[in-house]
């Protein structure tokens, strides 16, 4: 018995998976079922003392063991193989001894079925059937014109026909039973990974819902913003649950503070950077009194690398910076690898942050540049990551780019403001298409009264 479970569990691995392992346990069954019908007729062929059938039958034993040996150094193809020649072997040296009485015919037309448990590619199945199929014919054409080597009592050949049927219709069952019994195995361990992956499924659902709500938590909520800035809206449209993307507003003594970020990657990485990013904001904002733009992402480059610099990574974040002081009317701004755009009447003007994201994948040590931003009444201010002019869509999919994204925000700004989100949304959703939302995409815009 142990030596059969070994046989069993040929070609198995600990680390193989189940399905796989089943698959190869099944084909090692059938191979067990083929090699105790051949035992069988090899003792028929010494109770009949034919050399000839003992000699063919013994070839065929032995490419079922063959059929093993290849099993276990996983070359299926040649295991495979063995064990489909071993009864085209036996069957055919059947037809040549005992003639049409054999029975090897309808053996042969059973064991079609054999293939289809055996073989799982389409290909190789079509390819054997041909063979199979090209065997049963030359059997048939043996059996007719070929003079049979059994001169014996025609009641043994009686007796191996009912033997052969008998035996073709035990092997085909028996292997339908482990056919089925497996797959019942395989339905059972499907609904159990189903229910498996449905339950981390809800798990994780769960907790990027909590992450999305700490996320939220720590940007400043619109009834906030709305009690610092008069006219504005945020286009926020994560690609995912969470997002890479991060916007905030505080006021300190006088100046009023509207930060939009872009983080390393989108979805839960990105949403992580960008909670840490807000933290940080919150926790050197509240201790130290900022007074411009370039402060505030100095400030934030030396928390987020504090931060930052026990691990190895290499986030960072790309982000816009405008101030309004209100002592002094004016309006000025800073950027991390990430720019402003400014509209009036027809007019609109870029100004380009420098080329230094927070974080620590920055080479450059110069400090943020302050600028001040020419805007007056009526004026429109633009910040944004670059998920809206990276999208590609459009006829011939490619991204919507810079200067298109632009002019858009010019034409924007000569709509009424409560018409500039969904006039936004609705170009993005155009544009997109049933093209994939590739990246998260915020737009801050500010109008100035």
């Amino acid at each position: 018995m142990q030596i059969i479970n070994r046989l069993i569990d040929c070609g198995v691995r600990p680390e193989m998976e189940e399905f796989k392992a089943e698959r190869k346990r099944t084909y090692n069954r059938v191979s067990l079922v083929l090699l105790g019908t051949y035992l069988l007729t090899f003792i028929m062929g010494v109770i009949i003392s034919s050399p000839f059938l003992s000699i063919i039958v013994a070839v065929s034993f032995g490419l079922g063991l063959l059929s093993f040996y290849f099993c276990s150094k996983d070359r299926m193809i040649l295991s495979r193989a063995a064990l489909t020649v071993s009864p085209w072997i036996v069957l055919t040296g059947l037809s040549i001894y005992f003639g049409k009485g054999s029975g090897a015919a309808f053996a042969l037309f059973t064991t079609a079925i054999l293939w289809f448990i055996i073989f799982n590619r389409l290909k190789s199945i079509i390819v054997i059937e041909v063979l199979n199929s090209a065997v049963f014919v030359a059997n048939l054409y043996i059996q007719e014109f070929h003079v049979p080597m059994f001169t014996g009592d025609e009641f043994i050949v009686d007796c191996l026909q009912i033997f052969i049927v008998l035996a073709s219709i035990f092997v085909v069952m028996i292997v339908m039973v482990m056919f089925k019994r497996n797959s019942y195995k395989f339905l059972s361990m499907v609904r159990n990974q189903k229910v498996e992956i449905e339950e981390r499924q809800s798990e994780i659902e769960a907790s990027i819902r909590y992450a999305k709500n700490i996320q939220a938590s720590l940007m400043p909520s619109e009834e906030t913003i709305a009690s610092i800035i008069k006219d504005y809206f945020i286009l926020f449209k994560p690609k995912e649950e969470v997002s890479g993307d991060m916007y905030w507003v505080g006021e300190q003594d006088e100046r009023t503070f509207i930060v939009l970020g872009d983080c390393t990657g989108h979805g839960i990485p990105g949403a992580m950077i960008s909670i840490l990013g807000l933290a940080s904001i919150d926790h050197f904002f509240t201790k130290k009194k900022i007074n411009s733009p370039a402060m505030f992402l100095e400030e934030l480059n030396e928390e987020f690398r504090l931060k930052l610099s026990q691990s190895n990574l290499n986030d960072g974040i790309d982000m816009s910076v405008v101030m309004f002081d209100s002592a002094t009317k004016k309006w000025s701004f800073s950027g991390a690898n990430n720019c402003l755009v400014t509209v009036s009447e027809d007019v609109y003007t870029i100004l380009r942050g420098d080329k230094k994201p927070i974080g620590l994948n920055s080479r450059h040590t110069d400090p943020y540049s302050n600028m001040h931003v020419e805007v007056a009444k009526g004026d429109s201010i633009y910040l944004f990551s670059d998920g809206y002019r990276d999208q590609f869509g459009g006829e011939r999919g490619k991204k919507f780019g810079f200067k298109p994204f632009k002019r858009l925000l010019q034409k924007n700004a000569s709509l009424k403001f409560e018409e500039r989100m969904p006039h936004l949304i609705e170009e993005f959703n155009k544009w997109k298409g049933c093209q994939e939302q590739i990246d998260d995409v915020s737009v801050i815009g500010i109008k100035l009264s």
